[in-house]
């Protein structure tokens, strides 16, 4: 996902299950993303492969993260094809959280026919939320997956 313009964190969550104050609702003006076809050779083998990365599970555990990256990262190594998509997984997964790791959460950017994760995070808190604004066609950011 694009974002075109991060108004950042614009009021607390009404979902702040530990009233601590750390979860807040954010807001960003960012590009419509096309859903992808399912039915497509390309798109069912990431199918599998995020089946395979995951165990099977849609939801990765925080505290399952470093195995995820792991495999992640070796996964971008034998499917070039995928390796952008699968690399960014891994780095978002290093902010925390828990990683929502389904064919559902990627859609396809009109512009560039590019594979992008639309939400592979899930419980994410407040603190960790400043990483959102790395901008993936930076050098220093493409470096930093390598």
């Amino acid at each position: 996902m694009r974002i075109l313009q991060d108004f950042g964190a614009v009021a607390p969550s009404d979902e702040d299950v530990l009233k601590i104050g750390d979860e807040f609702y954010w807001l960003a003006e960012v590009e419509w993303l096309e859903v992808l076809n399912c039915q497509d050779a390309t798109i069912q083998r990431l199918d599998a492969l995020l089946h395979e990365l995951s165990d099977g599970e849609q939801l990765v555990m925080e505290q399952d993260l470093p195995v995820l990256i792991e495999r992640g990262q070796h996964k971008a190594e034998q499917h070039p094809g995928f390796s952008l998509l699968l690399y960014t997984l891994a780095t978002a997964a290093r902010v925390g959280g828990d990683a929502d790791v389904h064919i559902s959460n990627i859609m396809r950017r009109p512009s560039t026919g590019e594979l992008v994760w639309s939400d592979p995070l899930f419980c994410t808190s407040s603190r960790r939320t400043t990483t959102h604004k790395h901008d993936v066609n930076s050098p220093s950011y493409r470096h930093h997956l390598s």
